[in-house]
């Protein structure tokens, strides 16, 4: 199991980028595009995790687009444009080049949905956002392993303060494989007998964990 440590990496900068106020004030043809898209998205089976991080970054480029680029409609942006929003992300947001590139894995599905579904409504339309490049990567964080024999005692501490809410992510996250994020989706009922496998020795997923 691996943890993240800022023991000598970066500090997370924390931006109040995006609020009710402001996405009211959204250009909405880009809100109306945001909306057909989502749809898209959820008609080809995307997680709803996924789904919410879309969205919840669309809000931000939104945000980003009313205060310093005039609400410009997301049609008709340019390579130039974008290329100030990422300027923007990491000299006055401070983000790392991971989230940069996170942010703009979005808008560029969005750019490529507009491209692929509604070209017989923008002909000529090209994607311009995957040909900006993207800041080198580098490590945010300084990776902690932990070994299950430092695991268990806690887990067992847990268990004996009957804290079993507890004890129950730490065990999961410890045995499953699943990440951090998931962790929160598993039910209950996937722990009935009938979900064991190899011999009564492991449970497995009836269904796909959105």
């Amino acid at each position: 199991m691996i943890l993240g440590n800022i023991k000598d990496g970066r500090t997370t900068v924390y931006n109040e980028i995006t609020s009710t106020e402001k996405m009211k004030e959204v250009n909405q043809d880009n809100i109306q595009l945001e909306n057909d898209f989502i749809e898209y998205l959820e008609s080809i089976d995307r997680s709803k995790g996924t789904i919410k991080q879309y969205r919840a970054n669309l809000h931000i480029f939104w945000c980003w687009n009313l205060e310093f680029n005039k609400n410009k409609f997301f049609v008709d942006l340019t390579k130039r444009e974008i290329t100030k929003f990422q300027s923007h992300a990491i000299n006055v947001w401070q983000w790392s080049p991971k989230r940069i590139r996170t942010v703009k894995a979005t808008i560029s599905s969005l750019s490529n949905y507009i491209e692929n579904i509604l070209d017989d409504e923008y002909d000529g339309y090209k994607p311009i956002v995957r040909k900006i490049e993207s800041p080198a990567d580098e490590a945010v964080r300084v990776k902690t392993v932990f070994q299950m024999e430092d695991l268990q005692p806690l887990l067992d501490k847990l268990i004996e303060d009957k804290d079993y809410m507890k004890a129950c992510v730490l065990a999961l996250a410890m045995y499953s494989g699943k990440r951090k994020t998931e962790l929160t989706r598993f039910k209950a009922s996937y722990f009935d007998d009938e979900n064991l496998i190899c011999d009564g020795a492991l449970y497995k997923t009836p269904e796909k964990m959105v």
